[in-house]
């Protein structure tokens, strides 16, 4: 028997398929089905990833399906019918009347999409985020020492990107970290060919195996064909810029073969913070909570002063060292904007439903408030994430129910915190909500985060969410 809310997500899919080829052929209002198409887009490309996935449908993400798939039938109808042959009195007297149907159904889905991402950000972590396995990250199988390869291959991010793919520089930078171009036979000695035991990790773009190399542990990330030498481009250029900071995963360096692009990292064993949100690691209690959330707030502020923005900030993207030390990774779809530009448009969207901003979902807009919104989510999530019941709720929409109630009596585990940390934790979560506000102008920037994780500054007052 088919699952109807997993047979929704192949609806919206297929609809939106559908909506885009009927666009191809209309005949009157193409400006108006245009920019329908687009949000379209956007939509199959945030939903393509959900098709199959094994996942627990909540009552929230049903509904939101369901909404989502009537406004595109909506759409769907009015776009076939600019398809029809009309005579051109018809035209003229009907044009102005369908382009505003046409605009209402655009921002009808528009809203909706806002709200499936919502309603579905706790339990997706699909596509870019890496599905990792603590009991073999913390107990691996042997491995063998790396051993051969190029001795003398520290070869500066400068020299790699003018001599090896073409890749060039984006900003010249005397202290850039130098980086390894690892022999493909030296990482398959270091993972024992790649066997599947050593396998710590698995996403939609790539698998992440354990691996011994040159007398340290390392992370080796081995991209499927479809990525190809473009994540190392994007590697290389954003790495070039990143001087090594506790709180962002440092890159040893990388092996192009036929067989795919590798990237090489530190290694990371004590797993995500994924894992502990989900309970398949030990949980934090709050002293050790609130410095995992300081540490990502000074990464992502770290990240922005080289003008890179991380757009997949989410707990699988958070990882801890062998002292808890929490660490970003996965920049594969990071973006780089030049020193003079504040955002960028695209339609090329990637991400974590429920972490994306909504700038970002219906226009398109890179620009740093996006990783604003997303740290916002991960502290939310970070504290409503240790409850100890399962909840269906978005971060957003528990924090201010929190909030309104004046407590966390039932809100959160007691054995969690003491009374000197409430205040703590209702600071944190006013900021959580500041970052996720409706509108991105009302967003602090990261600096401002991380002066307000200090304490000593009044915050201001987070309105209500407009879903809410």
């Amino acid at each position: 028997m088919v699952d109807p809310v997993l047979g929704s997500v192949k609806g919206v899919v297929n609809l939106a398929l559908v909506i885009k080829k009927a666009a191809d052929t209309v005949r009157s209002n193409k400006a108006a089905v245009g920019k329908l198409t687009n949000i379209v887009d956007i939509l199959h490309a945030i939903m393509a990833p959900l098709e199959g996935t094994d996942m627990v449908w909540t009552p929230g993400m049903r509904a939101a399906l369901t909404s989502l798939e009537g406004a595109l039938r909506r759409g769907h109808n009015l776009v076939t019918a600019c398809q029809k042959e009309r005579n051109i009195i018809y035209i003229l007297f009907t044009a102005g009347w369908r382009s505003k149907q046409l605009l209402d159904v655009e921002k009808d889905i528009n809203a909706q999409i806002r709200i499936a991402n919502l309603a579905f950000g706790v339990t997706i972590l699909v596509n870019i985020a890496y599905v990792r396995h603590p009991q073999q990250a913390q107990n691996p199988q042997p491995l063998q020492q790396g051993v051969g390869g190029m001795d003398n291959s520290n070869i500066s991010a400068e020299y790699y990107s003018t001599n090896y793919m073409g890749i060039h520089t984006v900003e010249e930078n005397e202290h850039a970290p130098s980086l390894i171009i690892f022999p493909l036979d030296e990482l398959e000695v270091a993972t024992n060919k790649f066997l599947e035991e050593n396998v710590i990790g698995k996403g939609g773009s790539a698998t992440v195996y354990k691996g011994a190399l040159r007398e340290k542990l390392v992370s080796i990330k081995k991209y499927h064909d479809q990525l190809g030498p473009q994540s190392i481009k994007q590697y290389i250029n954003v790495f070039q810029l990143l001087i090594e900071h506790k709180n962002v995963v440092k890159f040893l360096g990388f092996c192009h073969s036929d067989g795919g692009e590798m990237v090489v990292e530190e290694y990371m064993p004590k797993g995500s913070l994924y894992e502990i949100i989900n309970g398949s690691s030990q949980k934090l209690d709050w002293l050790s909570t609130f410095r995992v959330i300081q540490g990502v707030a000074h990464g992502v502020a770290y990240l922005h002063s080289k003008h890179v923005i991380h757009l997949g900030l989410n707990p699988a993207n958070i990882l801890f060292d062998s002292d808890m030390n929490p660490k970003i990774s996965n920049f594969e779809r990071s973006k780089l904007l030049d020193k003079n530009v504040t955002e960028e448009v695209t339609y090329d969207l990637a991400g974590t439903m429920g972490y994306m901003s909504p700038e970002y979902i219906t226009d398109g807009i890179i620009a740093m408030p996006s990783d604003v919104f997303g740290f916002g989510v991960l502290l939310l999530h970070s504290i409503s994430g240790m409850r100890s019941s399962i909840h269906d709720q978005h971060p957003i929409t528990w924090a201010w129910e929190v909030r309104e109630a004046q407590g966390m009596n039932g809100h959160l585990d007691s054995s969690w915190y003491n009374e000197h940390h409430l205040a703590e934790i209702k600071r944190c979560m006013e900021i959580g909500l500041l970052c996720t506000q409706e509108i991105p102008k009302d967003w602090p920037t990261m600096p401002d985060v991380v002066e307000f994780l200090k304490g000593e500054q009044m915050l201001p007052t987070p309105k209500k969410p407009c879903f809410v």
